[in-house]
């Protein structure tokens, strides 16, 4: 995926040399790729020795309609998931497709390594940050979350269900959008909060 990244584009001038080699360290630092066509990621993973079986049980390959092997994530920019061991246990996969009209975001399906109700993603850069400042900033999702950590908010994580701060010991401040998803995430976060005893005081909007 990651090699994918760049190599579908042409290589930068000696003029805009500078500029694409900032571009690409942050991509770089988090392993964001692109899994090109539709079988590319099937046909790598076989060079290297890993069984159908395997890829299809981790959520990388499945059937088609016609029966072959084909990738879970064509034409689609791929970030990683990780533990906070910085292993990668799944992906979120956002289209780049605009004549078709598929879904936005795919998420891999849940595995013996991930499960999507247990999962944090940014759990594995916002430790430190989290503990020195005392809070983490939970958003909607993983390009959100991207954004900030680019800007050295570290301490930010996206929401995949509300059971992970049972896991958190320190102040959790959400940033969802004004929209009516939003807005619904963020009151079936309280009603779960408060349900759960925790304590829930109000903030600033802007």
């Amino acid at each position: 995926y990651v090699n994918h990244r760049w190599n579908h584009r042409e290589q930068p001038t000696d003029k805009n040399k500078i500029i694409n080699d900032q571009e690409r360290d942050y991509p770089s630092l988090m392993g964001i790729g692109f899994a090109k066509g539709w079988d590319s990621f099937y046909r790598f993973g076989l060079s290297k020795g890993y069984s159908e079986a395997l890829m299809e049980e981790a959520g990388l390959i499945k059937r088609s309609s016609k029966g072959n092997y084909i990738d879970c994530f064509h034409e689609r920019v791929t970030i990683p998931i990780r533990d906070k061991y910085r292993h990668v246990i799944g992906f979120t996969c956002r289209s780049i497709d605009e004549d078709r009209n598929p879904p936005k975001y795919l998420n891999s399906r849940d595995s013996i390594i991930y499960h999507k109700g247990k999962s944090i993603f940014g759990i594995d850069v916002c430790g430190k940050q989290a503990v020195s400042d005392g809070v983490i900033y939970c958003v909607e999702g993983a390009p959100d979350a991207m954004q900030l950590h680019s800007l050295g908010v570290d301490n930010t994580v996206a929401l995949y269900s509300s059971t992970i701060f049972r896991r958190l010991s320190v102040s959790v401040c959400f940033c969802f959008s004004r929209t009516s998803t939003g807005t619904i995430l963020i009151l079936l976060i309280i009603v779960f909060l408060i349900g759960s005893s925790y304590f829930v005081s109000p903030g600033s909007s802007i």
